[in-house]
């Protein structure tokens, strides 16, 4: 996962959740653009609610190196976490 790959999806217009799955298989859920800040080889993911305000009650660490997939995110009104 390169993080330009990363950041036009969460610059694309209108924003469209996505899942990230890790090669550990944990997926996380971005359902707001401000809760995902990407770096050349990290990103740092708020976790808070879907359809809440965009403000973060943890931060988890992604390593772009270890992704291995992106997909649409599912319908749901689940907290943006490790499923």
């Amino acid at each position: 996962m390169t993080p330009e790959v990363l950041r036009l999806l969460v610059k694309r217009r209108p924003f469209k959740p996505f899942r990230i799955t890790m090669a550990t298989t944990e997926t996380f859920d971005v359902w707001h653009p401000d809760l995902l800040i990407v770096g050349r080889s990290l990103a740092a993911l708020g976790i808070g609610k879907a359809g809440e305000e965009p403000i973060a009650d943890g931060i988890i660490w992604l390593d772009l190196d270890q992704n291995v997939h992106i997909q649409p995110a599912p319908p749901s009104g689940t907290s943006t976490s490790a499923q």
